[in-house]
């Protein structure tokens, strides 16, 4: 059949790759806007709150002043948030209220809010991705062939970080926008209206980004200047940009910079001006912006560059690999190009990388809640431009450069598909909870970086084992689920970090945990730190000291400095016995000083002062009791004074037990031994009574194995993430009577 005889003719002359990108278009803002939450289930989280009452408050009140109206239009806007936790607030000397972040993009969202809703704040993120798209295309242009360049911007800002945070209401892709677009007419044009247009765009940028006035110097030294007036337009511009900000901010509070003042968060009710509310003291919440301490800071932890330079590549979290392969490809171009404003570019984007990385050793990627690297995808775009500059005089014949490599960047892309097909469609949950993607396959192949794990955006609260007084933590990095670890007939390995969160303090003891008699080693490299045998109820310290953390650093907000390190902990064989065995690190708790009282229901908020253990692992206690979470837990019941064995334990429990989950199995374990499998088929509460014959050093071990532990997230019934299984409701002593059930 011949085409051309049915197809429209002006058609057949249409560009191909235009007509690519229209679709793209399309389906990305059809799918964005399918996948944007409603307003009665969304709860924002982070610092989007602020954004979105700044937003709301500049759309309907044509202010940035926090009020009880603010307050109660958000609520009735967001129900299911429980009011604007995250956001960030500021008090003037006059006890007015304002929102404590740059009012930019609350200024260019508004009236995309008016128009739309909440849902024109995802149009205007995937509006600043098309610039952003668009500008790349003209960047990279030819340097990788005729196609190619497409499938490589497509990768890059479809696959990855770039389209998981255009459905959040945060400014990240307008501040890489401007960025971008202030550089490209800075390497581009060298008249004066250009120039004082690129001066406006990278002091707005400033203005949000305050670290990009590392920035300035290297695009300066990056670009061509024939003319004095094009500098002093550049420099009119700048100052414009970065003072209309500064001046509106200025009248909010006096301040410069909204970071600066009495700023302080919002965490539980009541809020602001609700009663109950209480102003917060000065200095509630100091700023990032002490030059004094933020040198201090740089200098103290300038032996951590080679560390997180690795991790600038290969970190599970912040690494160019794991999310931007494409960005790696265009890093080789600049390098084999060699030409000087490209490398000054490609410096400039390493420089700002340290700069955030070294600030702040723990985090340095943008915050808790965050799919990558934020602070890398703001200043991503410096890549691109490298490449450009030395295009352009590559074309012009002034200097001889190499042509990048088209394999790389094929290479790039397929990378891409790989890595980060998960983040279409595009969906908020993947910013809200990255850990589900961090400790899976395929980002689960990078190494985890140990110096950011107090800040990574992890769910799982048994990943991280925190003392009593919260000035150390565990961290459980690999070879462990939930907590904790399966051992086979062989045993099982696995890998823990030691945070020491104040280093001028003692170290806490860590333990070791096991829920039968089991013979372990632990290792920090190649040296053997301990060896020996771990039993049930009686956990076994480590000798790890705060000297032997070989990894340290300052930290910036807290000022004080933090230490950390890696090991490994190997378990031996089973002895004999065939029951499963389960092991984990932890702290020492502090001991129990009560004794259970005999035929008195003691639930689980009674269990600490009735000296009753929990361990391997328990959620937090409710008012009806207490979840186990993951596959095992356990209790430690001393013997009651002045009673013998035997004696019966009636517990009263019910379970997860749904539809789609219609049996849950618990086995319960006495001392080790299994004594019963405890089945679940309704939601109702069910009791077991146990009968005790030995209190072995004068305490029982009563273990819970539960075969199918399940999240309310898997089952749909919420947003809870934890594994849950049997929820104990309490217990009961009582003198030995027939083992009913």
């Amino acid at each position: 059949m011949n085409v051309r005889a049915i197809w429209p003719p002006h058609l057949l002359h249409l560009p191909l790759r235009p007509l690519f990108w229209v679709a793209l278009a399309a389906l990305v803002l059809v799918s964005a806007l399918t996948n944007h939450r409603s307003d009665a289930e969304w709860q924002p989280f982070g610092d989007q709150s602020s954004h979105i009452m700044a937003t709301m408050s500049l759309w309907h009140d044509h202010d940035l002043r926090y009020t009880l109206e603010d307050l109660d239009r958000f609520n009735a806007r967001f129900p299911a948030a429980g009011g604007p936790r995250g956001s960030f607030l500021k008090l003037n000397a006059q006890g007015d209220l304002f929102f404590a972040k740059p009012p930019l993009y609350a200024l260019l969202a508004a009236p995309f809010y008016g128009l739309m809703g909440t849902s024109g704040l995802v149009v205007l993120n995937l509006l600043a991705l098309a610039i952003m798209v668009r500008l790349t295309l003209r960047c990279i242009g030819t340097s990788y062939g005729t196609h190619l360049p497409h499938l490589m911007t497509a990768a890059l800002f479809l696959l990855g970080p770039f389209i998981a945070w255009s459905m959040v209401a945060h400014p990240d892709l307008l501040i890489a926008l401007l960025l971008y677009a202030g550089g490209y007419l800075l390497l581009t044009r060298n008249d004066g209206a250009a120039r004082a247009m690129a001066g406006v765009l990278l002091g707005l940028a400033v203005s949000e980004k305050p670290t990009f006035a590392l920035l300035l110097p290297f695009l300066l030294l990056a670009a061509r200047h024939s003319r004095v007036t094009t500098l002093v337009a550049l420099g009119v511009g700048l100052a414009l940009g970065w003072l209309l900000p500064a001046a509106l901010q200025m009248s909010l509070d006096g301040q410069l910079l909204s970071y600066q003042g009495l700023r302080f968060v919002l965490a539980d009710p009541p809020f602001p001006l609700e009663e109950g509310w209480v102003p917060p003291a000065p200095n509630a919440f100091g700023h990032v912006f002490d030059m004094a301490a933020l040198s201090n800071t740089l200098v103290h932890n300038l032996h951590l560059v080679p560390e997180k330079l690795f991790d600038l590549f290969w970190g599970r979290q912040t690494g160019l690999l794991p999310y931007f392969p494409v960005a790696v490809a265009l890093m080789v171009g600049v390098l084999a190009r060699r030409h000087r404003a490209g490398l000054w570019l490609l410096a400039g984007f390493l420089a700002h990388y340290l700069l955030q990385t070294l600030a702040f050793p723990t985090n340095g990627f943008g915050g808790g809640q965050s799919y990558g690297s934020r602070y890398l995808m703001q200043s991503l775009p410096l890549l691109p431009l490298a490449l450009l500059v030395g295009r352009a005089d590559d074309q012009s014949g002034t200097t001889k450069v190499g042509r990048a490599h088209p394999w790389l960047g094929t290479t790039a892309v397929l990378l891409t598909l790989v890595l980060q097909h998960s983040t279409l469609p595009p969906s908020a949950a993947t910013v809200a909870d990255p850990s589900r993607a961090l400790f899976r396959p395929p980002l689960a192949w990078f190494p985890l970086e140990p110096s950011l794990l107090p800040s990574l955006p992890v769910s799982d609260r048994q990943f991280t084992q925190t003392n009593p007084t919260g000035t150390a933590s565990v961290f459980l990095t690999s070879g462990f689920e939930q907590g904790l670890q399966v051992m086979g007939p062989k045993g099982a390995s696995g890998r823990f970090v030691v945070h020491q969160h104040d280093a001028n303090q003692a170290l806490p003891m860590v333990m070791l945990f096991a829920s039968a008699r089991t013979h372990a080693q632990v290792h920090k490299g190649a040296f053997l730190l301990w060896e020996g045998w771990v039993t049930p109820g009686a956990p076994k310290p480590l000798p790890i000291t705060s000297d032997m953390l070989q990894g340290h650093a300052y930290d910036l907000f807290s000022q004080r400095p933090i230490r950390w390190d890696s090991f490994s902990v190997k378990w031996g064989a089973a002895t004999g016995s065939e029951q499963e065995r389960f092991g984990s690190v932890g702290f020492e708790t502090p001991p129990l000083t009560g004794s259970p009282r005999m035929d008195q229901f003691i639930t689980p908020a009674m269990f600490s002062s009735q000296g009753i253990a929990s361990r391997f692992h328990w959620g937090e206690v409710e008012p009806w009791g207490q979840w186990t979470q993951g596959v095992y837990a356990e209790l430690l019941i001393p013997l009651p004074p002045g009673a013998s064995p035997p004696l019966d334990i009636t517990l009263q429990a019910h379970a997860l037990v749904t539809l789609a989950h219609p049996l849950q199995s618990v086995e319960v374990s006495v001392n080790g031994r299994l004594v019963q499998i405890w089945e679940f088929r309704q939601t109702n509460a069910q009791t077991l009574r146990l009968r005790v014959e030995q209190f072995p050093e004068g305490q029982v071990v009563l273990g819970f194995r539960v075969r199918r532990p399940a999240s309310p997230a898997e089952l749909a019934l919420g947003k809870d993430p934890r594994a849950l299984g049997l929820g104990l409701q309490g217990l009961t002593l009582s003198a030995g009577a027939a083992n009913t059930r």
